[in-house]
Parts: structure tokens; C-alpha cells; sequence
């Protein structure tokens, strides 16, 4: 099921919906919550509030995802509980508790890394010409004198200056991207 599956279902108020929401997204919510002085209720509590936010936002008419349903749904719930912990005030933060917070920081920037590649590799097939090749060829290590030689390109200095202009393009497009902007401001 895709994400924009889950977010017609929601539209729809599908209850088999939120059932594969519950079994496919729930375990890791609840792991954040307990990692953060939470338990399992409050997970359940935590993610409940998340997909009541989800539904809203999917019911209006200008939401658009642009991250995966899974990066989406980890960061309301943990604004979430981050809230209510912090209504609750708890004072002391153990060493174990700011471990456990690390964690959570580093599973969320790998969520983002995984965005960003998935937004640049989807730029990256969006390249015209050999500009692809080229760019893909560089990052796999190859040389500028193998590439030239495997795409007829007339010279080193040639095939430099077209990795020039198509590492430009690429990054045309991934600025232009609204995922980009979001992003970006994480």
C-alpha cells in the first residue's frame, strides 16, 4: 500500500486503513516513547493524536506529502510526546534518558539522509542527454579520461566541462523541488 493509498483511505475514514497503519507504524512509535520516559499507553495516546493530525491534514485540500508517511508520522509523534513531556516537566534527564534522546536524534537524521537521497536520486534519473551517465559514472569513482573514452566525449577538458553543466542542472532541479525546501529546513 503507498502513501497516497493511506492518505485516500484516511480521506475515506477506511478502518483497514488504519489497521495496517497501527500494525506497520505503531512498534516504533511505542520504542520512541518508552526510550523517552513514555509508556505504552502514552505511545498509543502519542500516535492516536498523530493520525487525528494526519486525517486533518489529508482531508484538506492544498496537503501534499512530500516526505514518506513514515518520516511524517515519527515527527508528529515525537513533537508530540516531546510536548507532553515537557508539560509534565519532568526536571531530571538521566544520562541513560539523554542516550536513549540521542538515539532518537540520529534515527530521524537518518530518515532525512534517506530523503535527501531519494530526492536526488529522483533528479538525478530526471537528467537528459548522457548528463546521467556522466554524473553516475563519476560517483562510482570512475576517472574524467575512462568516462570521455565511454561516451565519445572529444577530450578530458570536454567531458570535465559536461560534468560541470549536468552537476548544474541536477542541482537545478533539487532546488526546484518542493521536497527540497522542506528539507532544508529541518
Amino acid at each position: 500500500m503507498s502513501d497516497q493509498d493511506f492518505l485516500e483511505g484516511l480521506r475515506k475514514a477506511d478502518n483497514s486503513v488504519l489497521r495496517v497503519l497501527y500494525d506497520r507504524y505503531l512498534p516504533a512509535i511505542v520504542r520512541a516513547v518508552e526510550n523517552n520516559n513514555g509508556g505504552r499507553d502514552d505511545a498509543l495516546d502519542v500516535f492516536q493524536d498523530a493520525l487525528i493530525v494526519l486525517h486533518r491534514k489529508a482531508k484538506t485540500d492544498d496537503f501534499k506529502l512530500t516526505s514518506s508517511l513514515s518520516t511524517f508520522l515519527y515527527a508528529v509523534c515525537r513533537n508530540l510526546w516531546m510536548k507532553k513531556i515537557n508539560k509534565k516537566s519532568f526536571s531530571e534527564v538521566s544520562i541513560k534518558d539523554a542516550e536513549v534522546y540521542k538515539s532518537d536524534e540520529d534515527l530521524i537524521d537518518d530518515l532525512d539522509k534517506q530523503e535527501k537521497y531519494r530526492l536526488f536520486k529522483s533528479k538525478l534519473n530526471e537528467l537528459t542527454g548522457n548528463c546521467k551517465q556522466i554524473l553516475e559514472m563519476f560517483l562510482n569513482g570512475v576517472d574524467m579520461k575512462r568516462i570521455a573514452e565511454k561516451l565519445g566525449l572529444a577530450s578530458v577538458a570536454y567531458a570535465k566541462k559536461r560534468k560541470f553543466i549536468c552537476k548544474e542542472q541536477l542541482v537545478k532541479l533539487i532546488k526546484n523541488d518542493t521536497r527540497y525546501q522542506e528539507l532544508s529546513t529541518q
